[in-house]
């Protein structure tokens, strides 16, 4: 029987058997245990578990803002590039948008709305900061 699982079996049998404080840290002793490591370790568990559920939490919800703002951002760009006026030219020299290097007039539809994508998600994002 591996640690685990003689320390649980200690636990329940304390459960079961026995109702004082002083009896169950004999018990727990006589086993080879340490009672006050015991309960260390055990709320050092718990926080433990505690922080990574926060994390999770934290970052479920920063994933759901993301995909929201994402969203968005495809909706400004479905908008934009369905009009008739848009010229991308005019909108980035407007916008002040560096496309690192790239020739304007070679980008196909799909880099040209992935950038753009890209743009508005970060615009969104940094709106959202308060930046």
């Amino acid at each position: 029987m591996n640690q685990d699982g003689k320390l649980s079996k200690i636990i329940e049998e304390y459960c079961l058997h026995f109702s004082s404080d002083e009896e169950s840290e004999n018990t727990l002793r006589e086993a080879g245990l340490d009672p006050d490591q015991l309960v260390k370790e055990t709320l050092s568990d718990i926080r433990r578990i505690k922080m990574k559920l926060a994390s999770d939490a934290t970052q479920q919800q920063f994933l759901e803002i993301r995909k929201k703002l994402l969203q968005r951002a495809k909706t400004e760009v479905d908008r934009l590039l369905s009009s008739a006026k848009f010229d991308l030219s005019s909108f980035v020299k407007n916008e002040n948008i560096n496309l690192a290097y790239r020739n304007l007039e070679t980008m196909t539809q799909e880099e040209i709305r992935e950038s753009l994508e890209r743009y508005f998600l970060l615009k969104f994002e940094n709106e959202q900061n308060g930046e």
